[in-house]
């Protein structure tokens, strides 16, 4: 039998609560959360009394082979560290955390990374179909180098957190940003979704 509840969802992110909030924690932008009823199916009375069978003997430590495992290596280095060098093959990882502090954004960045060159389904309890598209095409959107000009390269903060690296999404930059705002070239024109470095003045049509 499904069920429904309630969650109040981020227009302009995606971001999802149970309650309703006047400012988006994820994006920051005011009045953008909208309630929307999720359907939920139960899982069926077979697949929760399914038992996973399987034999096993004790074996000396000295004969259990501890070889390296074959890893794939990510471009988001910190992820990978995590990992312990890499993701495995055919493991599985667990990711927790507080409510919004980003796991789906980080996920489905890695899924979108593996889906260059492998198959990747992603599978989803909470989300919909609808707010994966619009996470989805944000991250796209943030491959596209649109922050990295308007940084000041030149300063110590923008290497010692290593700005640089191309594994950083454009959200992620701008956190630092707003973290260590000496690395932000000024001045800064934005208008509707879009923002430029005003120098030269000439740079500012380009917006209009």
């Amino acid at each position: 039998m499904a069920k429904s509840y309630t969650q109040y969802i981020c227009q302009d992110c995606g971001y999802s609560n149970p309650r309703y909030l006047g400012r988006c924690p994820n994006c920051g932008n005011w009045d953008t959360m909208a309630e929307e009823r999720i359907e939920k199916s139960s899982p069926s009375s077979s697949a929760s009394s399914a038992r996973f069978n399987a034999t096993s003997v004790p074996r000396p430590i000295q004969d259990i082979h501890s070889d390296e495992e074959k890893r794939m290596q990510l471009k988001h280095q910190e992820f990978s560290r995590v990992l312990g060098g890499g993701l495995v093959p055919g493991s599985i990882n667990l990711i927790g955390g507080d409510p919004g502090i980003g796991k789906s954004t980080l996920l489905l960045q890695i899924a979108l990374e593996i889906a260059e060159n492998e198959t990747v389904l992603y599978v989803s309890g909470e989300e919909s179909e609808r707010q994966i598209k619009m996470r989805a095409d944000r991250l796209q959107r943030d491959q596209d180098g649109k922050v990295h000009p308007l940084m000041r390269k030149g300063e110590s903060e923008y290497k010692d957190n290593s700005m640089s690296n191309p594994s950083l999404s454009s959200v992620q930059l701008i956190e630092l940003m707003h973290k260590h705002p000496k690395v932000i070239e000024r001045p800064i024109v934005v208008f509707k979704d879009k923002a430029i470095i005003g120098r030269p003045p000439e740079n500012v049509l380009n917006l209009i």
